[in-house]
C-alpha cells in the first residue's frame, strides 16, 4: 500500500528572501501513522533582531491555517535564548496533501507492507528544483505605503548570502523502531538529516529514505503457541519478539509466503541456534553469524535450518565455539 504526500515549506520561501546569514534555523519532521496518515512539525528559528526588522506580517508559517489542511494546523510562537520560533503542527488522514501543490514541492512517499510477522513502513523524501520566481513574496502590513515597503534582495543572492549560515534539519519516521535507513537513527523509528538549504532549492537532496517495523502481535502469538506445543516452552513468544527485533529471523512478505512455507518447527530449532549462539557470542556476534549462514534470510530452507541446529546441539558444540568465535563458526557450520 502506498500514498504520496506533496509537501512545501513555506519556511523556505521565507528563508531565500532574509538577506541575513547565520540567523535562521529549520526543523521539519515527518512520522507516518500506521493508517498512511501522518504527522508532522515544522520550526523556524530566527534570530529575534531579525524577526522585528520584519515585522510581524513576515512571520513564516502563519499563513498554515488557511491553506490545506485548514484548523488540522496549529502554529504558536515563543521565544527562547535571544531567538524567536514559530512551530507549526499538522495531522492528517491518508493521501492529504500536506502544504499544498507549490512548484518543486519535495515529495515524501508513505509505503506498508506486511510480512509474516511484522508489518514495514518505509518513507522517502524526494527532492525536486524549487525555482525562485514560484516563491511567494514576504508579507506586508496591508496599510504600508510602496515608499514604506523594505526594498527586497534579488532571490538568487539572498539564497547564496544564507547558504552558510543557515542550519537545517529533516527527520523521517514511522512505527517502531528502524530496520534500516540512509540517515542517522535518532529514536525510537526516527531518522535525521542535515542538507543544506542549497541542496534542497536546487533539488540536490539526496534520497532521503527510512523504513521502520511494528510487530504484527497476532500473527506471532499464533506461532509462538504451535512452538510452545512442541516443546519450545512458554517464553517463546518473549524468544520470537527479540529474535525478530534484532532481525534474526525470516520474515518474508506475506504475499510471497506460499509452498515453501517455514512451519514453527523450523522457527523453534532457530530459536534454540540463536539461544546456543547468545551463550558464547556477544548479540551482534550472533547477528553476523545468523546473516553469514542465510538463516536470517526469507530463502532459508527447512533443510538449512535443520543442518545447522543438528550442529549447534552436539555437546562439543559450545566448547568449540569458545575457542572458534565468529568466522570459524560460520565455517564450522555451513552444511
Amino acid at each position: 500500500m502506498q500514498r504520496r504526500l506533496r509537501l512545501v515549506a513555506p519556511a523556505l520561501a521565507a528563508l531565500v528572501v532574509v538577506p541575513l546569514t547565520g540567523c535562521l534555523k529549520l526543523d521539519a519532521q515527518f512520522v507516518a501513522q500506521p493508517d498512511l496518515g501522518f504527522a508532522a512539525t515544522i520550526l523556524i528559528g530566527m534570530d529575534a533582531r531579525l524577526m522585528e526588522s520584519m515585522g510581524s506580517g513576515a512571520a513564516p508559517l502563519a499563513d498554515l491555517k488557511s491553506g490545506p489542511l485548514g484548523q488540522a494546523w496549529s502554529v504558536r510562537e515563543f521565544e527562547r535564548d535571544g531567538w524567536r520560533y514559530v512551530e507549526a503542527k499538522g495531522v492528517g488522514p491518508a493521501g492529504t496533501a500536506l502544504l499544498g501543490d507549490y512548484p518543486g514541492a519535495p515529495e515524501v512517499q508513505v509505503d506498508r507492507a506486511m510480512h509474516r510477522l511484522t508489518t514495514r513502513y518505509s518513507m522517502t523524501w524526494r527532492a525536486q528544483e524549487m525555482p525562485l520566481d514560484a516563491l511567494p513574496s514576504p508579507s506586508v502590513p496591508g496599510d504600508a505605503s510602496d515608499s514604506q515597503q523594505p526594498e527586497m534582495p534579488d532571490l538568487q543572492t539572498a539564497v547564496e548570502v544564507m547558504l552558510s549560515g543557515l542550519e537545517v534539519r529533516l527527520a523521517l519516521g514511522g512505527p517502531g523502531h528502524v530496520v534500516s535507513t540512509n540517515g542517522t537513527v535518532v529514536g525510537e523509528g526516527l531518522a535525521e538529516w542535515h542538507p543544506t538549504v542549497h541542496e534542497i532549492a536546487s533539488g540536490e537532496t539526496p534520497t532521503l529514505q527510512v523504513v521502520t517495523e511494528t510487530i504484527n502481535w497476532t500473527h506471532l502469538g499464533r506461532l509462538a503457541d504451535q512452538i510452545a506445543g512442541l516443546g519450545g516452552g512458554y517464553a517463546a513468544g518473549t524468544r520470537l519478539a527479540d529474535a525478530v527485533t534484532r532481525g534474526l529471523l525470516p520474515n518474508p512478505p506475506a504475499s510471497a509466503i506460499g509452498a515453501g512455507k517455514l512451519e514453527a518447527a523450523d522457527y523453534s530449532r532457530l530459536l534454540a541456534i540463536i539461544t546456543r549462539l547468545d551463550e558464547v557470542l556477544e548479540r551482534s556476534e550472533t547477528a553476523v553469524v545468523m546473516r553469514e549462514l542465510g538463516l536470517s534470510s526469507d530463502s532459508a530452507t527447512s533443510g538449512q535450518i535443520a543442518a545447522v541446529y543438528a550442529k549447534t546441539q552436539a555437546p562439543e558444540f559450545i566448547a568449540q565455539l569458545r575457542t572458534a568465535r565468529v568466522r570459524q563458526a560460520v565455517e564450522g557450520l555451513r552444511p
